[in-house]
């Protein structure tokens, strides 16, 4: 934006104030819990605290760059790894900003969120990353806990200290369709799904 002309600034965060709201109620209409996507907006701090101050204030960060900056605007992390692992040498680092929950790809990355947990004294919420024979995978984001494996990885996952499963999630689960103006599930949202009726 032009510093010339700051009512373009005023007039896009009431635009993003309003759709928040929209958002909001509709999700709580629905008994759901929003969790703000901040990299489809290079994680600008305004819209940031626009969106905790109307009420969605659980962030997601994608990757370790995206924790850092949330952490470092003072907002709540509220889910990592969902579309990028944590490196090793970072989970602790993550896990002392308190994370909702964190999203695993596998056994080993559980195992080294559960270390790092024990030494901080800490316990983590996780979800698990399903991928089904069908599932659809964008380049670079591919991985997770195949769906006829769910079970046994979930188990051993369990008897990890520090961590505690909580569900299972994947990517990517639904696709806008420009042409139709709807959105339609992919194979992906079922696969999530029937691991969650596995786990149970």
């Amino acid at each position: 934006l032009k510093a010339e002309d700051p009512r373009r600034a005023d007039e896009d965060l009431d635009a993003v104030a309003e759709n928040v709201g929209m958002v909001r109620d509709c999700a709580s209409d629905l008994g759901l819990e929003v969790y703000v996507m901040t990299k489809q907006w290079n994680r600008n701090p305004s819209i940031n605290r626009l969106m905790a101050s109307e009420g969605l204030n659980k962030f997601v960060a994608v990757d370790i760059q995206c924790a850092t900056e949330v952490h470092g605007q003072g907002l709540q992390v509220g889910h990592v790894g969902h579309l990028v692992q944590i490196p090793r040498s970072q989970i602790e680092r993550v896990l002392l900003m308190a994370p909702e929950i964190w999203t695993v790809y596998g056994y080993d990355n559980a195992a080294l969120v559960s270390q790092a947990a024990q030494g901080l004294g800490a316990r983590q919420d996780l979800l698990l990353k399903v991928i089904g024979p069908n599932d659809v995978a964008y380049p670079g984001q591919e991985g997770g806990i195949p769906l006829d494996q769910v079970v046994d990885i979930a188990r051993r996952i369990a008897d990890l200290p520090g961590v505690k499963i909580v569900g299972t999630t994947g990517f990517p689960c639904v696709l806008f369709v420009p042409e139709q103006g709807t959105v339609q599930a992919m194979p992906n949202l079922a696969s999530v799904a029937e691991g969650a009726v596995r786990l149970e």
